[in-house]
Formats: structure tokens, C-alpha cells, sequence
């Protein structure tokens, strides 16, 4: 409908934007994230089972539903060769590195102090 001042604010006359596009679009970010935040799971898992086994500590039996947990999503995530890369990737990272990962993946600002 149309009245002197032009279309009814109803029944706009531009293009709307697809909502398909709008929810794959959307799908995409989501998947990208997932796989991140995946990657950074399964790169500090890495980097904790070094740190524990570099001080002679065993994973604490009642983490042990977490770890599996979290590493079975980011396995799905990233599939085995995937996660496997990152786990290897976070065993090679120093201590400090690790730190300093654990922060970005928190969107954490860097350590004043440490650096990290």
C-alpha cells in the first residue's frame, strides 16, 4: 500500500535479506568458532598432559570426565588427525607459551607481569 508520503512501512519496497543466507552465514561462524575454540581445547589439553607428566603428577581422577569430555568434543570437531595435531603441537609448548595460549583462548589481556 502507498499513501502520500510512499510505501507503508509494512511492505517495504527493498530487497530483504534472505533469511537462508542470513542463517548459513551465520552457521559458518558458528562452525569456525567451534572449530577454534576445538583447536585451542585440544592444543591446552596438550600442553596440561606435559605439564602434569613433566612434574611426575597423574591426571586427578575426578578430572578425568572433563578431560574426556572435552577431548571427545574437540575430536569430533577436529577429527582424530586433527586433534592429534593440535595435542602434539600443545606438548611442544613451553610453559610460558602455554600460558600465554590459555589467555587468548579466554580473551584474557596479556600478563603485565609475565608477559604471557
Amino acid at each position: 500500500t502507498t499513501c502520500a508520503a510512499g510505501p507503508s512501512p509494512a511492505r517495504s519496497t527493498s530487497p530483504a535479506p534472505s533469511r537462508s543466507r542470513w542463517r548459513a552465514s551465520r552457521a559458518r561462524r558458528s562452525w569456525s568458532g567451534a572449530r577454534s575454540r576445538a583447536g585451542s581445547a585440544a592444543l591446552l589439553l596438550g600442553a596440561a598432559d606435559a605439564a602434569r607428566r613433566g612434574v611426575g603428577a597423574p591426571l586427578p581422577p575426578a578430572e578425568r570426565g572433563d578431560v574426556d569430555r572435552i577431548a571427545g568434543a574437540a575430536g569430533a570437531a577436529l577429527g582424530a588427525a586433527g586433534y592429534a595435531a593440535g595435542f602434539e603441537e600443545g606438548v611442544r609448548l613451553t610453559a610460558p607459551d602455554a600460558v600465554r595460549r590459555v589467555r587468548e583462548a579466554l580473551d584474557w589481556p596479556p600478563d603485565p607481569v609475565g608477559g604471557a
